[in-house]
């Protein structure tokens, strides 16, 4: 599981309008050296919960492995049925 070592600085990225992004080091996993990244605040307050309910729950790495995969399949999944919806949205619009 990415574990989140120090929050840098906020940032604003399109299409917001005011900094809902976070400059991060992150540590991919135990094996790879931390890394700089841009997340969204809400993928920072997640992996913050995560991390402490692994802790608190004492679940198995792996388990907890397992849980962030099926949070990222379902993030993937509502992404395309948004980007679907506005590719219709466009549609629509360019036909009228």
């Amino acid at each position: 599981m990415i574990k989140i070592i120090e929050e840098l600085e906020r940032v604003q990225k399109p299409p917001y309008d005011e900094p809902k992004h976070i400059r991060v080091i992150v540590q991919m996993s135990k094996e790879e050296p931390p890394e700089e990244a841009i997340m969204h605040e809400d993928q920072v307050k997640l992996l913050r919960t995560l991390e402490r309910l692994q802790t608190t729950a004492n679940i198995y790495p792996d388990s907890m492995n397992e849980i962030w995969k099926q949070i990222r399949a379902y993030a993937r999944s509502e992404y395309s049925v948004g980007f679907e919806a506005g590719l219709e949205i466009d549609n629509e619009e360019e036909k009228s």
